[in-house]
């Protein structure tokens, strides 16, 4: 269980966060959703313990703040929204930095797994550099999953933290990324994801928990909090929800994709 209860962040002079309270459970995938700099990324750092916070965290019963960092690395995975690397690492180097930090030691297999869960396999002796963005983002991907390995074991449910795990991919690897989310919770580990498409977070998530303004507008089961009304007044101009376009006017939606081609 993740719970959070009165956050508040600053960074600078400025508060972002504003007495926020979260939860999140394993087996369940937990979308954070918003208006951009409604605090998503800063809540979901704050959960991870990347950033200073006042209120309290605790995470699988453990206060975050009295766990050290390798204690940390084998409860959960935290995907950024970039990662920035420096040094010509190949695809399967960079997966295997999160076998040094999670729990399955050294075991090549675990990286070459992770890689091909995420549609990777043929790429792992490539510089990491020459990926495109989306596939960079999908390598990070798996070194989460190789660091966190099994979703739940005899020690409790392992967590994975994604912030904005499909921002750079086509809709074919959003569908597959939301899924290696949806099995993680299904294997009985916990998700929290900052997401934009509200589509997506419709198909995959559990529970969402809304912000605007540095506060929690909104918490609770997909179907209670993805309303017209209130999704309108977050992102602070006319949605609704469930309605088509004029005739005439195409839409796509990922409800009706298939990863299988037809």
């Amino acid at each position: 269980m993740v719970h959070a209860r009165d956050i508040t962040v600053r960074l600078g002079r400025t508060e972002v966060l504003h007495g926020v309270d979260f939860d999140a459970a394993p087996g369940k995938v937990t979308a954070i959703c918003g208006p951009n700099g409604s605090g998503k990324t800063t809540l979901l750092k704050a959960l991870t313990g990347d950033l200073p916070h006042g209120g309290r965290i605790t995470l699988n019963g453990h206060d975050l703040d009295g766990l050290a960092p390798w204690e940390l690395a084998a409860i959960r995975g935290v995907l950024p929204q970039a990662s920035a690397l420096a040094f010509p690492f190949t695809v399967l180097e960079v997966v295997e930095i999160g076998l040094s930090r999670g729990r399955a030691g050294h075991d090549r297999r675990a990286a070459l797994q992770a890689l091909a869960r995420v549609d990777l396999g043929p790429h792992a002796g490539r510089p990491y550099q020459s990926l495109s963005g989306g596939e960079q983002q999908r390598a990070q991907l798996a070194r989460v999953l190789a660091q966190v390995g099994a979703a739940s074991d005899e020690d409790g449910p392992r967590w994975l933290f994604l912030d904005e795990p499909v921002s750079a991919l086509d809709i074919a690897h959003q569908l597959a990324v939301m899924q290696i989310a949806r099995d993680f919770a299904d294997d009985g580990g916990g998700v929290v994801t900052v997401m934009h498409d509200l589509n997506l977070t419709a198909m995959f998530a559990d529970q969402v928990a809304l912000l605007s303004g540095g506060q929690v507008l909104a918490a609770g089961p997909v179907s209670g909090v993805m309303s017209s009304g209130t999704l309108s007044r977050a992102y602070g101009c006319t949605l609704r929800v469930g309605l088509a376009p004029p005739p005439g006017t195409p839409f796509i939606l990922p409800h009706a994709a298939s990863l299988a081609a037809e």
